[in-house]
């Protein structure tokens, strides 16, 4: 039995990262597909699907839709930053 990157209920970032790691490290099939069941999405530009695959065109970097951010979180925080010495 052979290892499988992707956990198939991955959200968009997850899978994005999951597919960037695929490209470069493994050669069988991944479940990263977890990014296309939810109906919101959470990045301005979504990954792209074509033939059962992840499509991420080259140069592509996800931006985060702030509006959808707010609106998915349960709790936020806020920390001051840390002194330096």
């Amino acid at each position: 039995m052979r290892r499988v990157l992707g956990n198939g209920v991955a959200g968009e970032a997850g899978c994005w990262m999951e597919a960037c790691i695929a490209n470069e490290y493994i050669d069988n099939a991944g479940e990263l597909n977890g990014y296309l069941k939810p109906v919101d999405r959470l990045f301005v530009n979504p990954l792209g699907f074509a033939d059962g695959c992840v499509v991420i065109p080259a140069g592509y970097m996800p931006q985060i839709d702030r509006k959808a951010l707010i609106r998915f979180a349960a709790r936020t925080e806020r920390f001051a930053a840390a002194k330096v010495f």
